[in-house]
C-alpha cells in the first residue's frame, strides 16, 4: 500500500494541464497493464491517498472510477478497491471475428472442442439457416480462450457444404478464415440478439464461473457476400468477462427534422 502511495506521489506533475485525477489514473492503468499490480491486489483506501498524496477526495474518487469505468478496477464494500480480472470489451458497430479481434487486442485466440458432429437441423436450426431439415450441418461446441482463459461458450451450426471435408482434427481456429478460402466469400453481414441469462451449473462449469453468475446469451445469424446465410450460433458471455459497445444515430435527415417539429 504505502509503496503504490510512494509511486503515485513521485509520477504527478502539479504543474501538467492534465487534470490531478487523469494522471493518478493513468499511472495506475500502467502499473495494471503492465503486471505490477496483478488481478486481485487492493490500491490504497481513498482517505489514505488524500492524506498522504495532499489532494481531495473527489480527486481520488473521480481517478478510481475512471477505471472502474474501463473494467481495470472494482469496488467492493468491507474489502476497498481490488484490480479485477478484463473484461473483453466488444464495438456491436462492426462484425465481429473472435479470433481476428483477439489479435487486434494483443490476447492470443485459442478454443477447446467440447463437441464436434455432424447432424441433420431441428425445425428452428434449419429455419435460421434457410434450409430444409433434411440438409447435412456441423454441430460445434467450443470454449473460447484469450491467452489460455475461458471467454466464451459457442454453440455453432454450418451447412457441410460450406466446407465438405472438415473434421474434429482440422478444425482450425478461425472458421470464417477456413469458409472463405474454400468458397472465396467472406463474412458481410450479421443479426445479433442479445438476452440477459445466469449461467447454468454446466456452463459455469466450462466458464470456471460460479452457477447463476450473470452472462449474456447471443444469438446470431451470418451471411456472406453472396448474401447467403452461412451460420447460426449461439454465443454465452459470462457478463464479468465481457462488455459490450454500440453507436447510435439518427436513421436520417428527414426523422430528424420531424423530431425537431415535434419537440
Amino acid at each position: 500500500m504505502q509503496h503504490q502511495t510512494i509511486v503515485l506521489k513521485e509520477n504527478l506533475d502539479l504543474n501538467s494541464s492534465a487534470p490531478l485525477y487523469i494522471q493518478i489514473a493513468n499511472i495506475l492503468r500502467q502499473k495494471i497493464n503492465d503486471g505490477s499490480l496483478k488481478v486481485g491486489d487492493s490500491l490504497p483506501a481513498e482517505m489514505l491517498l488524500c492524506k498522504d498524496l495532499g489532494l481531495s477526495r473527489s480527486t481520488i474518487r473521480n481517478a478510481f472510477a475512471l477505471l472502474e469505468q474501463e473494467g481495470k478496477i472494482i469496488r467492493k464494500r468491507g474489502l476497498g478497491t481490488i484490480v479485477c480480472e478484463p473484461k473483453l470489451r466488444r464495438n456491436l458497430d462492426t462484425l465481429y471475428n473472435f479470433s481476428s479481434e483477439m489479435r487486434v487486442l494483443g490476447i492470443t485466440p485459442s478454443s477447446d472442442v467440447i463437441s464436434f458432429e455432424t447432424i441433420k437441423p431441428n425445425s428452428y436450426v434449419a429455419e435460421q439457416l434457410n434450409i430444409s431439415n433434411a440438409a447435412d450441418v456441423y454441430k460445434i461446441y467450443r470454449l473460447r480462450k484469450g491467452d489460455g482463459k475461458p471467454l466464451l461458450l459457442e454453440e455453432v451450426y454450418i451447412p457441410t457444404v460450406y466446407l465438405p471435408h472438415l473434421t474434429k482434427n482440422n478444425l482450425g481456429d478461425s472458421l470464417y478464415a477456413m469458409i472463405s478460402q474454400h468458397t472465396g466469400t467472406f463474412p458481410s453481414e450479421a443479426t445479433e440478439t442479445y438476452e440477459a441469462i445466469v449461467l447454468s451449473e454446466k456452463e459455469a462449469k466450462l466458464l470456471c464461473c460460479q452457477p447463476c453468475t450473470p452472462a449474456f446469451r447471443i444469438q446470431r445469424v451470418s451471411k456472406n457476400s453472396n448474401g447467403d446465410i452461412f451460420e447460426y450460433s449461439i454465443i454465452i458471455a459470462p457478463g464479468n468477462r465481457n462488455k459490450y459497445e454500440i453507436t447510435l444515430y439518427q436513421k436520417n435527415i428527414a426523422f430528424q427534422n420531424a423530431y425537431r417539429r415535434i419537440v
